[in-house]
């Protein structure tokens, strides 16, 4: 979780979270766990159940957040997944902003739009 501290530091310019580390922090405080997939291919978390592309009803999602930060790189485009079904499209070679989300599903406009909005105002340095 983030604290209070951090986004204080964040509000006044002192420095910047990134925002996949807000998204997924965001996605875990609002109860999702996630798989992140590449090309029909899961690859984190890497288990088993996952391998299977269309064995979705067995698959194993995650809520952890420094696993995922070690792992969101490893392909260009990472599709995170989310448990109820909703979706975020990430473009890695976009940077860390918000030109990395290219896209994501309605369901979870309640969390990610703030969020965009947040990083659309945070100032630059």
């Amino acid at each position: 979780m983030i604290n209070q501290e951090i986004l204080n530091l964040e509000k006044r310019g002192f420095i910047k979270v990134p925002l996949i580390v807000r998204l997924l922090t965001e996605a875990k405080n609002n109860g999702y766990k996630w798989i992140f997939q590449s090309g029909k291919e899961n690859f984190y978390p890497l288990c088993k159940e996952n391998q299977n592309p269309e064995g979705y009803d067995d698959w194993i999602y995650t809520d952890d957040i420094e696993g995922s930060l070690k792992e969101y790189v490893a392909y260009d485009e990472t599709y995170i997944l989310m448990d109820n079904g909703g979706w975020i499209r990430w473009i890695h070679c976009n940077g860390n902003g918000l030109d990395a989300l290219c896209d994501f599903s309605t369901d979870l406009s309640h969390f990610i739009e703030p969020l965009c909005d947040h990083y659309e105002n945070v100032e630059r340095y």
